[in-house]
């Protein structure tokens, strides 16, 4: 019976650590680069910490975009948020009118796929402030379709996750 019982310990305390890594993987800021390096703190394999991270990170980033789009909806209602909008949108407008005049002959293709690889390389940037919630705002901002921005997010995520992960060994 005490065999039984430190197995069943043992299988709890590692599902409570892939289940650690999968929610710091959720959180915006750590992301799954932060939950590699608590995984590896832990030692943890590499195999499970990558499965738990990229669920958090397809879990973060579906959530992301749900919750997002009526957020951006209603802010865009209030005053003190259309001022910055409004100047934001100056600021861009004569760079947004070029471009929509390059993409327009494609039948909106070359705009999806333009908008896909900016986000994708938006959240892959390792850098402060660039992850998933940047790349989702951004894409919101876009007004891209779910998919493709669960997509872009998701796997720019992922790819910075992995990468992250299969070089961990030299910075850790």
């Amino acid at each position: 019976i005490r065999d039984r019982s430190n197995r069943m310990t043992e299988f709890l305390l590692a599902f409570l650590n892939e289940l650690t890594v999968a929610a710091l993987a959720a959180l915006p800021v750590i992301e799954f680069k932060g939950a590699v390096i608590y995984g590896l703190y832990l030692g943890m394999p590499k195999f499970t910490i990558g499965v738990a991270g990229l669920l958090g990170c397809a879990l973060s980033s579906y959530a992301l975009i749900i919750l997002l789009e009526p957020c951006y909806n209603w802010l865009k209602k209030r005053r003190p948020a259309q001022k910055a909008l409004k100047q934001m949108k100056t600021k861009i407008a004569p760079h947004r009118r070029k471009l929509e005049n390059k993409l327009s002959d494609s039948g909106g293709f070359k705009r999806r796929l333009l908008c896909l690889w900016s986000v994708f390389l938006l959240v892959t940037l390792p850098l402060p402030g660039m992850g998933a919630f940047t790349g989702a705002v951004v894409g919101i901002m876009l007004k891209m379709r779910a998919s493709d921005l669960f997509w872009a997010v998701f796997l720019g995520n992922a790819s910075t996750g992995c990468v992250f992960l299969a070089f961990s060994s030299v910075f850790i």
